[in-house]
């Protein structure tokens, strides 16, 4: 797929100014895909090239959302991304259309959500002027960080214990025999608690069926036991 990157990208960010709405959605998903299959940090610059200055607001607005949707989905895995996005993002709260500076505030308030004040400490490095660092700051004092690393691993395995923990069989059962011998096959610790699971993005029908025929063929018998677990 990545030879025809250099046709494919222009091609989808030229749509993300389509004069419908479902086309322009149609966009930003195949450019998140695309991300999703390569690294995102490359289509974004790549995209970025064309999209960040275009002479239509409609393209300059959605390619914002479609990095704001992009931060959400890939910031934790990806660290140079956010760094690769701050500089454009910033460049378009000057834009002369209001839609465009709203798409850039909101993709601002995203990365804020994300990584919290070390957010902060990068918009300081660019010597914003007094009256924007004014503006965004009150926008920023109104959202929530998501949850640090630490204190985060410890709330996400907290919900797991209590929406996945069944309630401890009585010594002997055969319940309690059989949690014994999962036990002894999976390391023999005891250390029974969830690990925190990937959400899947459906966008549409045919995605949610072919994710149930992923899973389903993941679980015929002749796979191999541990993957089938």
């Amino acid at each position: 797929l990545k030879i025809h990157f250099n046709a494919l990208v222009p091609a989808a960010v030229e749509r993300l100014g389509d004069a419908k709405q479902p086309v322009r959605d149609a966009a930003r998903r195949l450019l998140l895909t695309l991300m999703e299959v390569s690294s995102p940090t490359i289509i974004v610059e790549r995209a970025g090239s064309y999209a960040w200055e275009h002479k239509s607001w409609r393209v300059r607005e959605g390619f914002a959302c479609t990095v704001t949707s992009a931060i959400n989905l890939f910031a934790s895995t990806e660290l140079r991304l956010q760094r690769v996005i701050l500089p454009p993002i910033l460049h378009l709260l000057n834009d002369p259309n209001q839609s465009v500076r709203e798409a850039a505030i909101s993709c601002i308030e995203e990365m804020y959500t994300q990584i919290g004040s070390q957010f902060q400490e990068e918009l300081q490095r660019h010597q914003l002027p007094s009256y924007m660092v004014k503006d965004i700051n009150a926008r920023l004092e109104r959202i929530e960080p998501k949850l640090r690393s630490s204190d985060g691993a410890a709330h996400i395995s907290s919900a797991s214990e209590h929406r996945f923990t069944n309630p401890v069989p009585k010594r002997g059962s055969p319940k309690a025999k059989n949690l014994s011998r999962e036990t002894s096959l999976f390391g023999g610790d005891g250390d029974t608690t969830e690990k925190p699971v990937e959400p899947v993005n459906i966008y549409s029908e045919k995605e949610l069926v072919r994710e149930f025929e992923k899973i389903a063929s993941t679980l015929v018998p002749e796979k191999d036991w541990s993957l089938r677990i």
